[in-house]
């Protein structure tokens, strides 16, 4: 089972594709449990240092255009290597990373 804030998803939907560098591009597809499927396209539109409260990363940001429920949405998720998502714009919200503890080995 593959889970999002959504739904239960029925496959997997595909964040970031690597080998990672500008204008990679994929298409992507939204397939909640029950819901009708969304459908789109991911792509890396900049390898760029971004600030946030936690830190200062270099980043991966993918832009995913796609209709879902019949609306149009855009979304920009940038993601660093050995963290994860940092920043992430939707809807006219932005969440970033405040803080992270990493352990040590």
């Amino acid at each position: 089972m593959v889970d999002s804030s959504v739904a239960e998803l029925d496959k997997p939907f595909w964040l970031l594709k690597l080998p990672c560098k500008r204008g990679l591009n994929w298409d992507v597809e939204l397939v909640p449990t029950g819901i009708e499927a969304g459908k789109g396209t991911a792509n890396i539109v900049a390898i760029e240092e971004i600030k946030v409260p936690a830190g200062v990363y270099k980043t991966v940001c993918v832009e995913v255009k796609m209709t879902f429920l019949g609306e149009k949405r855009e979304l920009k998720t940038w993601y660093a290597a050995g963290v994860g998502k940092i920043k992430d714009e939707r809807e006219g919200r932005i969440e970033v990373l405040k803080s992270i503890t990493i352990p040590i080995k």
